[in-house]
C-alpha cells in the first residue's frame, strides 16, 4: 500500500517514481542475497588503510558484491542525471534507457581497462583490491544519492536545492576515492611514481574532468 501511495502521488513524473521504487526493491534483494553486504561495504572501503589484508580478504572479489555495485551504481547515477535534466533532452523513458546504456558502457569500459592495465603489469591482485575499494565507495556514494533523490522526487517535486548537496557529495567522493587509490597503489603497486601518476591521470583524473565537462560545462 505504501508503494502504491508513493507511485500515485501527483508530483514528479510517474516514470521516475516507478524507477526509484524499483531500485529500492533491487537494493533489498541484493541485501537479502548477501547478508554481509554492509560489512563488505565498510571493510572494503577501509582497504587502503588496513595494515593486514586478511581483515577484508574474505569479502574481496565477491561476484554478488561486484554485480550489485555495478547495477545499482548504473541505475542510481542514471536516475540522478535524468532527474536533474543534465542532458538537455525531454523527459521520456527512451531518454532514461539511453542514459543507462551509456553509463553502463562507461562502467564496463572502466572495469575492463582497469583489469587489463594491472594484468599487463602482472599485478592482478592489486587491481582486484582496487576494484573492491572503488566499488565499495561507489555504493556508499550511490546510497547517499538515492536517499537524496527519494526525498527530492517524492516530497520536493525536484524543486529543492538538493542538486547542490549532491555536487558537494560528489566532490568529497572523488577526493576520498583519489586519496584511497593513491594509498592503495603506493602500498601494493611495485612500480615507479611516474607509473602511478600515469594511472591516476588516465583512469581517475581525466575521466572525472571529462564527466564534469559533459554534464555541466556543455549543459
Amino acid at each position: 500500500m505504501l508503494f502504491l501511495e508513493l507511485i500515485l502521488r501527483n508530483q514528479s513524473p510517474l516514470f521516475l517514481r516507478v524507477v526509484l521504487l524499483c531500485i529500492l526493491v533491487i537494493l533489498v534483494i541484493f541485501y537479502t542475497i548477501n547478508r554481509s553486504w554492509f560489512v563488505s561495504l565498510k571493510s572494503l572501503a577501509l582497504l587502503p588503510f588496513q595494515r593486514f589484508g586478511w581483515q577484508s580478504e574474505k569479502y574481496s572479489a565477491d561476484l554478488i558484491f561486484r554485480v550489485s555495485s555495478f547495477l545499482l551504481c548504473v541505475l542510481i547515477i542514471s536516475s540522478a542525471i535524468y532527474s536533474y535534466n543534465l542532458t538537455s533532452t525531454d523527459n521520456l523513458s527512451s531518454t532514461y534507457i539511453e542514459i543507462t546504456l551509456i553509463t553502463a558502457s562507461l562502467f564496463a569500459v572502466k572495469f575492463i581497462a582497469n583489469s587489463s592495465y594491472f594484468s599487463l603489469h602482472k599485478s592482478s591482485r592489486t587491481g582486484s583490491q582496487l576494484v573492491d575499494f572503488q566499488y565499495s565507495l561507489n555504493q556508499w556514494f550511490t546510497l547517499i544519492v538515492i536517499f537524496v533523490l527519494l526525498i527530492d522526487v517524492f516530497y520536493e517535486n525536484l524543486s529543492s536545492n538538493y542538486l547542490s548537496i549532491l555536487l558537494v557529495v560528489s566532490l568529497l567522493y572523488f577526493l576520498v576515492r583519489l586519496f584511497g587509490t593513491i594509498v592503495l597503489l603506493q602500498n601494493n603497486f611495485k612500480y615507479s611514481i611516474f607509473t602511478l601518476f600515469v594511472y591516476l591521470c588516465a583512469f581517475e583524473i581525466v575521466p572525472a574532468l571529462v564527466i564534469v565537462k559533459v554534464l555541466f560545462v556543455n549543459s
